[in-house]
């Protein structure tokens, strides 16, 4: 479990902080809504939909749809015949 939370939290913990500072924004709007004399039912489902579009395009904006890139191969060192030659030549041979 250990190993788990290691990969993880480094994930949630930026997502989990934006979900918290939207529910502190869409809280405060829905008390203001209330002290204004709106029926709490309705502010809630209002506030909670402006909080979840907001929080979708924030997540959206800043994580865009990522592309695959194909990488190219790295072409390998093409070793001359008189270098093969010269390596094959050894003192113990």
């Amino acid at each position: 479990m250990a190993k788990l939370g290691r990969y993880v939290l480094p994930i949630l913990k930026p997502v989990a902080k934006s979900i918290g500072k939207q529910a502190i924004r869409s809280g405060v709007q829905m008390a203001g809504d209330i002290i204004e004399g709106h029926n709490p039912k309705q502010a809630f489902k209002q506030n909670f939909k402006q909080g979840a579009r907001a929080l979708f395009k924030k997540v959206v904006k800043k994580n865009p749809p990522k592309k695959t890139v194909k990488r190219k191969r790295k072409a390998k060192p093409v070793v001359s015949s008189k270098l093969k030659r010269a390596r094959k030549q050894d003192i113990f041979d």
